[in-house]
């Protein structure tokens, strides 16, 4: 995602009439913008705070990597492969540095599921500046 869509996506976020969702009874809304197999970058509004922003960032293993708390096997979906492990296990540790950074530039870090998705988190009044817009972005660096 470009610096440009980033902003756009802030803007349509920022800018629709959520007054029909409330009266609906929903309390949240969220808006996933980025997703890849290890980390989503999600944005949400709450009906209690209708003027604030929730930008939250969340690192975890895939999904094929989550054992079926019943017998301790991988899930059905996983691969008998796992030559792809070695990439998996360098992204993970990029996205935790990715995560360092958030947290040294005012994010709350956190780990929820009994610790297997981390996550960074910042509510906005008015969006994030410019340098918040570069930071949010360096996830793949």
């Amino acid at each position: 995602m470009k610096k440009e869509d980033l902003i756009e996506a802030f803007r349509d976020f920022t800018s629709t009439d959520f007054l029909s969702l409330w009266d609906t009874g929903a309390e949240e809304i969220t808006r996933v913008l980025v997703q890849t197999r290890l980390l989503r970058l999600l944005m949400s509004k709450f009906k209690e705070t209708p003027d604030s922003i929730s930008v939250e960032i969340e690192v975890s293993f895939p999904s094929w990597m989550d054992s079926d708390n019943s017998n301790n096997q991988v899930n059905a979906g996983a691969k008998d492969d796992q030559s792809d492990l070695p990439d998996i296990i360098a992204e993970m540790i990029q996205h935790l540095k990715y995560l360092l950074r958030l947290g040294e530039n005012g994010f709350t870090l956190s780990a929820i599921e009994q610790g297997c998705i981390l996550t960074a988190s910042k509510v906005y009044q008015n969006g994030p500046s410019s340098d918040e817009l570069n930071l949010l972005l360096s996830y793949s660096q």
